[in-house]
């Protein structure tokens, strides 16, 4: 499918959730964040496939003036959108590494734990190398880091909330469920 055919059928499609009667949306980036969002018991009736196209589809939720909607994606999507990035294609966009590691040296990780995420090939990996760092504490056992596995990932949902308010000129205000495959749940921001 065309970007512009992509776009007019997510366009439609929240024009039709609009008519519906949803005050708010669930925006997913593809059948994993759907069925992530149906995990978590969202509206099924509110939930729109947004594709890598968040800025367009924040876009038709500003023009139908939706003023809430949850964002549930994948880390390796939603950490671009930490970084101003509103399409998530790979070809346009590919800083996921970067700001997975630019998180935690703002956090004060040590240099050799920054360098191991960023030298991953997904963000997956990262996570699960985090994971295992952080709370299973494997690695380090002489060197004990201080750094809380959630608190990152609730360091960038701050971040991405910012960044979505800025896009949509305050006009929305973003709840993001952001997942991983294989740890699940990563960060809730509606608590």
């Amino acid at each position: 499918m065309s970007e512009d055919a992509l776009k007019e059928s997510i366009a439609l499609e929240i024009s039709q959730k609009v008519k519906m009667g949803n005050k708010s949306l669930v925006l997913l980036f593809g059948n994993m964040g759907e069925d992530m969002a149906k995990k978590l018991s969202l509206e099924e009736s509110s939930m729109v496939i947004m594709s890598n196209y968040l800025g367009f589809a924040l876009e038709c939720c500003v023009e139908h003036n939706i003023k809430n909607v949850t964002i549930v994606g994948h880390i390796g999507k939603l950490s671009k959108v930490a970084a101003g990035c509103f399409n998530t294609h790979s070809k346009v966009s590919d800083v996921r590494l970067e700001i997975l590691a630019l998180e935690l040296s703002l956090m004060g990780a040590p240099l050799n734990l920054v360098k191991a995420v960023y030298n991953e090939i997904t963000t997956e990996g990262a996570v699960n190398l985090l994971h295992e760092v952080l709370v299973n504490n494997k690695e380090n056992q002489d060197e004990k880091i201080s750094l809380d596995f959630y608190e990152i990932f609730k360091n960038l949902s701050n971040k991405i909330q910012k960044k979505i308010r800025l896009y949509t000129h305050d006009e929305i205000e973003a709840e993001v469920i952001l997942y991983a495959m294989k740890e699940g749940v990563l960060w809730d921001t509606r608590g």
